[in-house]
């Protein structure tokens, strides 16, 4: 898939259910991004920033307190 750059992104996903995993770019090469949502323990970590605050929906203040 090519991502708003212009450049490929590329998605990991669960061979069993289909789930996506990770996601990763040639524009940002030294990095995965694992989906919070795929995570025995998600409450565990918590995120840095929300990469498309303006994105979110109007019940996610998560994203749109990091953001």
């Amino acid at each position: 898939m090519v991502g708003g750059s212009g450049q490929f992104t590329f998605s990991g996903f669960c061979p069993t259910c289909g789930s996506q995993i990770t996601r990763n770019s040639q524009r940002i090469s030294d990095r995965i991004y694992v989906h919070a949502s795929s995570l025995d323990d998600p409450g565990k970590y918590e995120p840095e920033k929300s990469i498309y605050p303006n994105s979110a929906q109007a019940w996610d203040e998560v994203a749109i307190i990091k953001g």
